[in-house]
Parts: C-alpha cells; structure tokens; sequence
C-alpha cells in the first residue's frame, strides 16, 4: 500500500469510530496523532474539550493521588488542569522555585505538630495549643474556620469531621455541620492511633483493638473488627485497610475479616512491600532501621536516610523528611520494578535545619508534608516543629504550535511507512 492510499484510508474512518478510539487514548498519543490531518486535529480539539476526558487520563494515570489532588486544588480548577500539573511532574527540573516560611513558632506552646491541607485554599496547622487555619495564598490566618483550642496529641479532618485525640487518650469525634437526629460529637476512651477517611474512620485501642466508625450513620456507631495478640505498629488504606504489626505482620481487611498477607521479614525489600499496602507515610522509621539490623539485612550507608521521619509518596513523587531538617525530592525511584530509596539518587535536596554552634539545637526534623497543585506548578508544604517551609515550583512554556492544550507534550515525528 502507497502513502497516499495509506493515508486516504484513515480519511474514510468514520467520525464515531474515531471518537471511540481517541476518548481512551493517552493525550501523549493523542498530541501525535492530532498531526496526522486536519480532520483528526479537529477531532481530537474536541475531545480534549470534554472535561470528563481528563477525569479519565487522571484516573487512569495517577490512580492513587487524583481524587486528594482534585479535593486540595482551587474551586473551579478543571481535570485538564489538574492532569497538566500532575504530568509536569515530570520535567520537575526545568521549574523555577522560589521558597518561603511561615508560622515560626515563638514559643513551646506554638509548636507545630502536624499539617493538612483542605479543601478551598484552607491549611490547617496542629500546634501545642490547637488547630489554626491559614490561606494558603496568603499564608496568613483565614476567617474561614474558628479556631480549636486544646492540646491534641493527632488530629484529621474532612469536609464532615473534625477528629483527634486528647492527652487523655480519648478520640473526639465532631461533625461539622449536623442534622436533627444526627449525634454531633462522640468521645471513645483509651484509643492509641487513627485513621481517617471519607467516610470510615478507623482506630486501634492501647489493648490493640481495631473498630470502624461508618461516619454515613447517624448514631456514629462504632463496629468491632478485631483484637490484635501483638502490638499493633500502623494503619495504611488502599481499597481497604491495611495494618502493619511489630511482628513484622501485615494484615489486609478482606470481607470484613483481617488475612494475614506477609511478613515483611522474609522479604528482601521491605521497603516495596511497605508502599504496596500504603504504609510508607504512617511508618516509624526509626523501627525500620532496628528491623534491618535486627534481620542483619544491607544497612544503608547514606547517613540520611538513616535518620528518615517521613516517606510522603505522592504518585511517582516521593518525598523524604530527615530529623536533621534535610528535605529530598525522588522521582519514580524504582529498581527493578520495586520501590528503593536507597539504591536511588533524589533529584533535588533542601537543608531547612536551624542555624546553631550546638548540634542538638540544631536539629529540624521534618515529620509532616503535603502538596498542592497549581494551574502550571506545584506548592510543597514541609512542617518542622518551629516553621512550615513552602517550595512554589513554577513551570514557563513558550507558545506551541503542537497542542496548545498541552503545550509541554512532546510529540513524535509521524511517518507513515508502506508495506
């Protein structure tokens, strides 16, 4: 076949059928085929005009932060939008960055413990004396939300709850906004660690009893799911909840009974097993390195990552907070189709620990870290005890003629080739 008859052929291709096909198309493959003529260029324009098209590249692309990412971006941002932030994760490199600090603490009773991003431009930040609330724009105090005054020792929240648990070690339950038959607050005695969700929030008791409160009910009653023999260590979720044991043990609720599904010491790379069941974010690090000397596996020699607080993984973004104040960005640190850190290199490095001639003084450890997206970058948050450092990465693109939807897309030379 010729390449006149070649192409005449994906001329007669009826419009419906062309619109199936490119519907479920990577807009990577779609920025390629838009060159083919002028008919699928038109096409293809109206495609990426639909907004559920982007809905189904950002769930079909990045399956595990899409719906966070959507709930922590701007009202009114598009899925477009949202999948061209995500994608830029790519050529993170070619950003500008610009870094900023707020919320020192002046005073122990202004320690930072914790931060979340909510929905609207809203972050909220834990501290000795409650939770606050700050614009994100702004990064000062917003009307928005009144603050909550008491000393919590871990706190969540959704757009329907507020949840923590007091120095007493009673969770508090609260809902937000309430209806005539709806119990509005609920306190749940001797409960050592939670996790939230949606709609279900899970919590483990000091006697490490498991339970699940469906936060749909009116009563906020809570089920009995299982009494552990041995200490429970963390919760992850990921379709459903995962539990990681000082056993060693990880057990996944299936049908509403907990299955054993390995023990991570007869693993090689604990650390994949670990993001396989979404357990990176809640781990004890400091466990971990007790683990692979205890099982006398490999033991890192960069300094750093020995002394790992957090692991926040976000798609093929992961990023490392150290007790020394050190901050890493890695990208897809994958080898051999498994996770390890330690045989990758981060792309970027942060040192944000505290000037002093005393080393102790010193320290800024980084326990807690969330991300925004923005129309064409991206806003890092990373809390330490005594400030809150934001990295804004802003991406610059020259006009292209290619797809100006995607104007970063990189596309193919198309030839079309004879038998």
């Amino acid at each position: 076949m010729s390449d006149i008859e070649q192409f005449a052929s994906t001329v007669v291709i009826p419009t419906e059928i062309l619109l199936s096909i490119f519907r479920y198309l990577a807009p990577k493959h779609l920025a390629t085929c838009r060159l083919i003529c002028n008919r699928w260029k038109q096409i293809i324009d109206d495609v990426s005009l639909s907004d559920k098209f982007w809905f189904r590249c950002c769930k079909s692309e990045f399956p595990s932060i899409f719906n966070q990412v959507m709930y922590k971006a701007k009202a009114g941002t598009t899925w477009q939008k949202i999948y061209r932030s995500l994608f830029l994760w790519s050529k993170f490199l070619d950003a500008s960055e610009t870094v900023d600090e707020f919320a020192s603490a002046s005073n122990i009773s202004q320690e930072i413990r914790d931060i979340k991003v909510l929905r609207d431009g809203l972050l909220a930040v834990h501290t000795r004396d409650g939770i606050s609330y700050y614009d994100l724009d702004t990064l000062k105090f917003s009307t928005k939300c009144k603050s909550i005054i008491g000393s919590y020792t871990s706190y969540s929240e959704n757009d329907s709850f507020t949840v923590y648990i007091d120095i007493s070690n009673c969770l508090i339950v609260v809902r937000k906004q309430g209806h005539p038959g709806q119990e509005s607050r609920i306190i749940i005695n001797n409960v050592q660690k939670f996790l939230l969700n949606d709609i279900r929030l899970f919590y483990v008791t000091h006697d490490n009893e498991i339970h699940m409160c469906n936060l749909c009910t009116n009563d906020l009653q809570s089920l009995f799911l299982k009494k552990f023999e041995e200490q429970v260590m963390t919760l992850g979720y990921s379709n459903t909840l995962n539990v990681l044991t000082y056993e060693r043990e990880i057990y996944s609720l299936v049908d509403g009974t907990f299955k054993l599904q390995c023990n991570i010491e007869i693993v090689p790379n604990m650390q994949h097993i670990l993001w396989k069941y979404n357990l990176l974010e809640r781990m004890d690090w400091r466990v971990y390195i007790q683990w692979m000397y205890i099982l006398n596996h490999t033991i890192q020699q960069d300094v750093l990552l020995k002394d790992m607080l957090i692991i926040y993984p976000y798609g093929d973004v992961f990023f490392v907070g150290t007790t020394w104040g050190v901050f890493r960005i890695y990208y897809k640190p994958f080898v051999d189709g498994e996770f390890d850190l330690y045989n990758s290199v981060p792309i970027k490095q942060y040192n944000f620990a505290e000037r002093s001639d005393c080393p102790v003084l010193a320290m800024s450890p980084i326990f807690q870290i969330d991300v925004v997206e923005t129309e064409d970058g991206h806003i890092v948050l990373v809390a330490m005890p005594k400030k809150i450092a934001v990295l804004y990465y802003t991406h610059v693109f020259k006009q292209s003629p290619t797809w100006p939807v995607l104007p970063f897309m990189e596309v193919q030379d198309v030839t079309i080739k004879s038998n």
